[in-house]
């Protein structure tokens, strides 16, 4: 079975507008049907 991941980077100076943006990433994956979801993980600037 072949493993099948997507990784997304996301770029923005308000973390208000990346974090709305990660959380409807991880909606939209979730509703359509992803089995594993990781993240997000904030990095040290």
């Amino acid at each position: 079975m072949a493993k099948n991941s997507v990784r997304i980077r996301l770029k923005a100076y308000e973390n208000r507008s990346l974090d709305a943006a990660s959380e409807k990433i991880v909606k939209t994956a979730s509703s359509h049907g992803a089995k594993k979801i990781v993240g997000p993980v904030p990095l040290p600037t």
